[in-house]
């Protein structure tokens, strides 16, 4: 739905834009140097990193709500049963709800057509997921009660790209790009949490808490996007665009380069350095 709106969005920009015409020399002179400016969109990452939050690695749930004697005894009163978690109950498929993409960009057009960029982008990311518990209250099958509870995740992710960007065809006002370079990505885990009988409890192991580490890292990956290039004046363009990754994201103990997406709108502004000259 949210990749649907999005390209209805683009197709209403492209239409409205086409219809004015700028001048040649003001479609060169927004081609070259140096633009600044600022990146909108939306990250759909892959699901495997999610897998993390699930409660049986690092941030283990059995340790929390049942060998953790405090916790257990909680639960048990607010159940008013004995209760116990199968392993094979813990979600196989967690996975990341789409996030909002910020960022700035810095880029150098040496020619009409070409030019190089450095991005830095900022994502929280959101995972969740449902599991069961076993209740021994017993039912008319004399077999346990099974009861739905909550696993959630939340992390942060800073990408920082170098990439080169190419326009296609003759200089107009709205022209297809394409773009590619490398990754560094760095996440950091926010939260890792349970809801089990309405409380909440954080998975994260009690000496990581203590000592303040932070679970995540810095990953390195690969991009390659495609879009259009709008010029607004020869001082303001636009760019909407999407692009995927193969990144390596440092989470967990599995940490497979997997692919990730980006739908986005970037606002460059020009002439940040130009000299009068050029004006």
């Amino acid at each position: 739905m949210i990749k649907k709106l999005f390209l209805l969005l683009f197709f209403l920009i492209i239409h409205f834009f086409s219809q004015a015409e700028l001048k040649k020399d003001s479609l060169k002179f927004a081609m070259l140097g140096w633009h600044f400016g600022a990146n909108f969109g939306m990250y759909f990452a892959d699901r495997t990193p999610a897998s993390f939050y699930n409660g049986s690695g690092e941030n283990n749930l059995k340790a929390t709500i049942i060998d953790n004697s405090y916790n257990y005894q909680a639960i048990r009163s607010a159940l008013n049963y004995d209760f116990s978690i199968d392993s094979t109950s813990l979600p196989k498929k967690m996975k990341y709800s789409p996030a909002i993409n910020i960022g700035f960009i810095a880029k150098y057009n040496f020619n009409k057509k070409t030019g190089y960029f450095i991005e830095f982008n900022y994502a929280k990311l959101k995972a969740s997921d449902v599991f069961t518990i076993k209740i021994d209250s017993f039912n008319s099958t004399s077999e346990p009660s099974l009861k739905t509870e909550y696993l959630f995740g939340k992390e942060e992710r800073i990408d920082f790209n170098i990439g080169i960007n190419t326009i296609f065809g003759k200089l107009q006002k709205i022209k297809p790009y394409t773009e590619f370079g490398i990754n560094m990505n760095n996440v950091k885990v926010l939260e890792s949490r349970a809801q089990v009988a309405n409380m909440v409890y954080s998975l994260v192991p009690p000496n990581n808490t203590y000592y303040k580490v932070v679970q995540g890292g810095i990953g390195f990956g690969v991009f390659a996007g495609v879009g259009v290039q709008i010029i607004f004046t020869q001082n303001f363009l636009m760019h909407i665009g999407a692009d995927i990754s193969l990144k390596r994201i440092n989470l967990g103990t599995d940490k497979p380069y997997k692919p990730q997406e980006t739908v986005f709108v970037r606002l460059l502004l020009r002439n940040v350095f130009a000299s009068k000259e050029e004006e």
